[in-house]
C-alpha cells in the first residue's frame, strides 16, 4: 500500500476558509473522484462507504480506499438490480435508502454520497455537516452555495428519489465540468 500524504478529511480541517478551495480546484478533485467512482462500478462493485476520509492524495493524485464493506453490483439484462444490505457504511455519509437498518441500495446510493461530498469540500467550513446532511437526506437543501451551479450539481445528485440521480457517465458528461 502507498504511503498518503493526507486524506481529504486532513485537507479539509487544514484548509477551512474560502480562499484554500478555489472552485476550479475543487471541481477538478471532484471529477476526479467520481472518474475513480465509476471505474469501481466498471468493476461491477458499490463503495457504500465513501467519505472523505476514504479519499487520499497520494504523490499529486486522489485516490479511493477503503473496499472493506464493497458489495458486488447486480445486472440483469444491462439493468441494475436493487439489492437488499443491512446498513453499513458511515451514518453521516449515507444515502437516504441506505440509512434504514435493511437497505434498498444501488450504485445510485454512491451518488447521493458523492453529492454530499461536493457540498462539503466547496462549501462546508466547520459548520454541522450532520444537520445540512440530514437535510439532503429529507429532500430539503439548506446550504446557501455561493456557486449556483454547483448548488445545482449537488441538488441533482442528492435527489432522494435515486431513481432521478444521475450515474456517474452522466456528471462527466454534464456542462457543470465544462467551465472550470
Amino acid at each position: 500500500m502507498q504511503l498518503r500524504d493526507f486524506s481529504l478529511t486532513q485537507w479539509l480541517n487544514e484548509n477551512m476558509v474560502k480562499e484554500s478551495r478555489p472552485i476550479h480546484r475543487m471541481k477538478n478533485w471532484f471529477k476526479i473522484i467520481v472518474n475513480a467512482v465509476e471505474y469501481i462500478y466498471e468493476h461491477k462493485h458499490i463503495h457504500r462507504d465513501l467519505k472523505p476520509c476514504n479519499i487520499l492524495y497520494i504523490k499529486g493524485h486522489l485516490k479511493i480506499c477503503d473496499m472493506g464493506i464493497v458489495a458486488q453490483q447486480r445486472v440483469e439484462n444491462g439493468v441494475e438490480i436493487t439489492m437488499t444490505r443491512t446498513e453499513a457504511g458511515t451514518a453521516e455519509y449515507m444515502s437516504p435508502e441506505q440509512s434504514s437498518f435493511v437497505s434498498r441500495i444501488n450504485a445510485k446510493s454512491d451518488i447521493f454520497t458523492l453529492g454530499l461530498i461536493l457540498a462539503e469540500i466547496c462549501e462546508l467550513r466547520g459548520e454541522s455537516d450532520v444537520a445540512v446532511f440530514d437535510n439532503y437526506r429529507r429532500g430539503k437543501p439548506s446550504l446557501a452555495f455561493e456557486d449556483e451551479k454547483t448548488a445545482n450539481f449537488v441538488e441533482w445528485l442528492t435527489n432522494v428519489d435515486k431513481t432521478k440521480r444521475p450515474d456517474c457517465k452522466e456528471m462527466l458528461d454534464h456542462l457543470y465540468f465544462a467551465s472550470y
